[in-house]
């Protein structure tokens, strides 16, 4: 397995939680996928999990089968999971490891700073991209593959914490990118990358 596609699989761990404007609960989606196996997942049962195989299972669902009623903000140190009737339960994250999802756009996007795993959505869901994430101070090539977005419009990366990174990513003769740190105060939800 090479250096990068373990990187990837590393990276694709995601913080869940409260989330921020764009990415909140309406009440057609909440509807949505209440009969599903994925919507009968609740708080304790995603906090018994891997983080990493969490995050991976929630992010790469299709948008109508995630749970409902469970918010999975991921932050820089931790995923957090809440539900409506007041349970709250945050999970650690990886050391060393920092989890980014980033919503590439044409046309529209919405503001975010913690990914939602469970309703945060993209303009470019299942949709082809060339995506490459270096290492602005040491040159190293993080990310370098041909990869589909999310149902969401996301792709996810598990990236090292404490990093200046630059974000490229194409799709359909357009590119974009974008340089994002990967610090305790940082943000976890890219949505500025627009392909132009």
């Amino acid at each position: 397995m090479t250096r990068t596609r373990l990187l990837t699989l590393l990276l694709g761990l995601v913080m869940l939680g409260i989330t921020t404007a764009g990415c909140g609960v309406d009440d057609d989606a909440a509807a949505a996928g209440g009969g599903t196996p994925a919507a009968r997942l609740d708080v304790d049962s995603l906090a018994a999990m891997d983080v990493v195989d969490m995050v991976a299972l929630l992010e790469s669902m299709p948008v109508e089968e995630r749970p409902a009623d469970v918010l999975a903000s991921v932050r820089p140190d931790e995923v957090v999971l809440a539900d409506g009737a007041g349970a709250e339960v945050a999970v650690p994250t990886p050391e060393g490891l920092f989890h980014l999802s980033v919503a590439p756009y044409v046309e529209s996007t919405h503001d975010c700073w913690f990914h939602s795993l469970t309703t945060c959505t993209g303009e470019m869901g299942d949709t082809e991209v060339d995506v490459t994430i270096v290492d602005t101070a040491s040159g190293e090539v993080l990310v370098d593959e041909t990869t589909r977005t999310f149902d969401n419009g996301y792709v996810a990366y598990w990236l090292p914490d404490g990093i200046e990174a630059e974000v490229t990513i194409a799709a359909g003769g357009r590119s974009g990118n974008v340089v994002v740190t990967t610090g305790p105060d940082d943000l976890t939800c890219l949505t500025s990358l627009r392909l132009t």
